[in-house]
């Protein structure tokens, strides 16, 4: 009895061969960026994520504090571990995957018309400040050998404050390929 267990947790079909192993680096059309460490055995893996959401926008909405009139510049940062499954090929790979997080910094709230300018528009807003617990979500598309380029989606889930999400490009280094 004792070797038939001492088999099955020294066995390598026991347990999960990670033999992929990754970084993600993405950087937001707007709202943030994001870095993320992947392993995957197969079809599936975990990811330890940082992502940073801010509120900037090109040719937008510029957000000011309601008190000082000044612009304040909003960056929420979220660590956490989501557990993700994997499509890889030959020449890349296609993932999504949920987890919990942890969520700290500052954000607009009660945001109200100020405004219109040449470039955008302007709004007054309340500045929060705080933490959440959430749920991220992210999703990912990348094409390359060793070293790639795709497309990326995250998201953060939570109740404390409102979804945030970003679309940008992903440049994924190491062994993601099947």
């Amino acid at each position: 009895m004792l070797s038939t267990i001492s088999l099955c947790l020294l066995s390598t079909t026991a347990h999960a061969e990670y033999d992929r192993y990754w970084l993600e680096i993405s950087e937001g059309l707007q709202y943030g960026s994001s870095f993320k460490f992947k392993v995957r055995d197969n079809d599936s893996g975990w990811a330890f994520v940082h992502s940073k959401y801010t509120e900037e926008e090109f040719f937008g909405t510029t957000n000011l504090n309601r008190v000082t009139k000044a612009r304040h510049d909003a960056e929420f940062k979220v660590y956490g571990v989501t557990r993700f499954v994997s499509m890889p090929f030959s020449w890349g790979y296609v993932d999504a995957g949920a987890g919990l997080g942890y969520g700290k910094g500052t954000w607009s709230e009660n945001c109200e018309h100020y405004q219109n300018g040449f470039l955008g528009t302007s709004d007054i807003c309340d500045l929060k400040d705080g933490t959440s617990i959430g749920i991220p979500v992210h999703v990912s598309a990348s094409w390359g050998k060793f070293i790639g380029i795709g497309v990326n989606f995250d998201v953060f889930l939570s109740l404390e404050r409102d979804t945030t999400a970003q679309v940008g490009f992903v440049i994924p280094f190491g062994l993601f390929t099947k």
